[in-house]
């Protein structure tokens, strides 16, 4: 079961309760993968794709925006079973890409001052979109953006809302962080397997996609740009709400909502576009889209974004 709070004509009072589950049957066409490189100032953005064999021009686009740590396609296609997001938005009729940004993946590293912050990422993706926009010949795109990658989701909707649809900020964060430390004094950090594993918790995941989950997030990321720590310890608030005027989902799962749900709820009410849903998954962690929720995750997100073609 899961707590939805929509808003719009309903007003911001109503609460919903409904039940979900997979909402799509697998296509027999074949999946196509690819790696797209974008070429930006000082160097290039690589970008993930998964769509379906035959596509129709204009189908619909969404772009995954990775968090902190870990680039998009350990996150957002891993190959262990069936826990590609990617995939299985591509056989509900999406057209997907993951960006990594600058430092992450294979795209080049940040220089100079820049540490790969949102505002830096957010940039680069302005390049990503109108190349997508070539590709695809679509005017707008949706972006969900997990965890650090909500911000740069929020950020370039406020920034460009005439080439946003609607944006998922799933794991997000608004006010500032109390008690916040000093950001590093270096532009990286090196990972370990113990970190790859940490957004995960016992009893909400299969052992075995965490231990899979692990090894590819850090053959992919050994080591990851600093600009979060800025972002989240020196830069909050980056999400403008009364600049965020297209249609968004704000999503978390139900333990990492218990400590943040006054944030994120703070947020939605705040959120000047009148199409909006706050929702929680029940037993999810802040890597929900990994976890036994992730059925659920996805249902939710699908609704969401599926509501354009209504």
């Amino acid at each position: 079961m899961k707590l939805i709070h929509h808003g719009a004509a309903l007003g911001p009072a109503f609460l919903a309760v409904f039940f979900c589950g997979e909402s799509t049957n697998p296509s027999p066409m074949e999946l196509v993968k690819q790696d797209h490189v974008i070429k930006v100032p000082g160097g290039a953005v690589h970008v993930w794709e998964v769509s379906m064999e035959s596509k129709a021009t204009g189908a619909p686009v969404v772009v995954f925006l990775h968090g902190g740590t870990w680039s998009g396609r350990p996150n957002f296609d891993t190959g262990f079973e069936d826990y590609s997001t990617m995939e299985h938005f591509a056989k509900a009729g999406w057209d997907t890409f993951a960006f990594d940004a600058r430092g992450y993946g294979e795209s080049t590293d940040p220089e100079g001052d820049s540490w790969s912050e949102a505002a830096d990422a957010v940039k680069d993706l302005r390049a990503t979109v109108e190349r997508i926009k070539e590709l695809r010949s679509v005017e707008r795109v949706h972006l969900v953006g997990w965890s650090w990658g909500s911000q740069i989701a929020a950020l370039f909707a406020q920034t460009y809302p005439d080439l946003t649809a609607r944006i998922v900020l799933y794991g997000t964060r608004w006010k500032p962080l109390e008690g916040a430390p000093d950001a590093p004094s270096e532009p990286f950090r090196t990972s370990t397997l113990e970190d790859a594993k940490a957004d995960f918790i016992e009893g909400c995941c299969d052992p075995a996609l965490v231990e899979f989950y692990a090894k590819a997030a850090i053959a992919a990321d050994p080591d990851s740009p600093n600009g979060v720590f800025r972002d989240y310890f020196e830069g909050l608030p980056i999400i403008d709400p009364k600049k965020c005027t297209c249609p968004t989902l704000v999503i978390a799962g139900e333990h990492e909502a218990e400590h943040s749900i006054g944030d994120i709820t703070l947020l939605f009410e705040a959120l000047a576009c009148r199409d909006k849903q706050l929702a929680v998954v029940p037993g999810g962690g802040h890597a929900v889209h990994l976890e036994k929720g992730r059925h659920r995750w996805r249902a939710t997100v699908l609704s969401f974004l599926g509501a354009c073609r209504a």
